[in-house]
C-alpha cells in the first residue's frame, strides 16, 4: 500500500471536507454518523437523537448536515469525551413556506 492509497491526515474535518465538501446528505452523512442504514437514520431524526444539527434545504430532497459540525461531532467522540447527547435544537430546520 503506498501513502496515497490512505488518508493520512488525522484531522476528521479536512478529510470530510476534501471528501464530501461543506454538506453531508444521504448515505454519506447518514454512515459518517454511525446509522447502520437509512431508516435507523430517518428513526433517529423521527426521535430527535441525531447528534448534530440537521436540515432542510428549499427544492433539495433528504436531509444535510454541516461538515464541521459533524467533523466535531467525530473529534469529541475520538477524543474520549462522554457519550453525545443530542444538541437541545434538534428539531429539524425546514425551508420557509414548504411542509414536508
Amino acid at each position: 500500500m503506498t501513502n496515497t492509497d490512505k488518508p493520512q491526515s488525522s484531522d476528521p474535518e479536512a478529510f470530510l471536507l476534501e471528501r464530501y465538501g461543506p454538506l453531508l446528505h444521504g448515505k454519506n452523512l447518514w454512515l459518517t454518523l454511525g446509522y447502520v442504514s437509512a431508516q435507523s437514520f430517518r428513526k433517529a431524526v423521527r426521535n430527535g437523537t441525531v447528534p448534530v444539527r440537521i436540515f432542510a434545504i428549499e427544492n433539495r430532497r433528504g436531509r444535510f448536515a454541516k461538515t464541521h459540525e459533524v467533523a466535531k461531532w467525530l473529534t469529541n467522540l475520538s477524543a474520549g469525551a462522554a457519550a453525545p447527547q443530542p444538541i437541545a435544537s434538534m428539531s429539524i430546520d425546514k425551508p420557509s413556506g414548504k411542509e414536508e
